[in-house]
């Protein structure tokens, strides 16, 4: 089965289909591959199925590579189905994320909180990590077991950004790290794909394959 992944342009939810320019030396192991320091070794690329524009990553033959088109450090688009109560604080902590990691998880942690009470009627005084915990254990779910898995990571890194934690062994204040907070933002944005823009992208979809079968005279799927 494809991984799924979500389009950097459009939000839309689509099948990896990754198609390579990689520069490798032939050793006997031909499979590898000449990187750079940084590991590039070349570049992937494909073409998004639901708005026909390319979308390229650096590649390293091995492990996938931030993406560099379009721009990575720019926000990400949030289509019109995300409710701009949440939509404006998820923008918002994209836009400070390279400069103020503590401030974009704040902002983060804040609007799935927000999203945790009013789409899940999570207890509205109780902490995030709580809220969590409520929310994944509910059933029938309304996550998928992955996204559970992942929310339910976000208690194990803490409330860096309200609540700095100490290190017990100097004493030294524990901050929040950029890969934190950017991780943060990425189970954010699975929570939107899950909720808001998965459901009518699969209904379209569904639509357009029976109107193909109803024209064959075939059942619906």
């Amino acid at each position: 089965m494809a991984t799924r992944t979500t389009c950097p342009h459009c939000s839309a939810v689509i099948a990896e289909d990754w198609m390579g320019v990689c520069f490798r030396e032939r050793y006997a192991d031909e499979r590898t591959y000449q990187s750079d320091a940084d590991g590039f070794g070349g570049v992937d690329y494909q073409l998004s199925p639901c708005c026909n524009r390319y979308i390229v990553r650096i590649s390293d033959g091995r492990n996938n590579q931030p993406v560099i088109w379009p721009n990575s450090t720019a926000v990400k688009p949030i289509t019109e189905l995300v409710p701009r109560k949440y939509a404006q604080d998820y923008e918002e902590a994209e836009a400070v994320l390279s400069i103020s990691p503590k401030a974009s998880a704040a902002l983060t942690r804040r609007c799935l909180q927000h999203f945790l009470e009013t789409e899940a009627n999570a207890k509205e005084s109780s902490p995030l990590a709580q809220q969590i915990e409520y929310a994944v254990a509910l059933s029938p779910p309304i996550f998928p077991k992955r996204l559970g898995e992942r929310l339910d990571h976000i208690r194990v890194i803490g409330n860096f950004a309200a609540h700095p934690k100490k290190n017990t062994n100097t004493g030294e204040v524990i901050d929040v790290e950029p890969d934190e907070a950017a991780y943060l933002l990425d189970v954010l944005g699975e929570v939107f794909v899950h909720h808001y823009i998965e459901p009518p992208t699969d209904a379209a979809r569904k639509a357009r394959i029976n109107e193909k079968l109803a024209a064959t005279k075939k059942p619906k799927v």
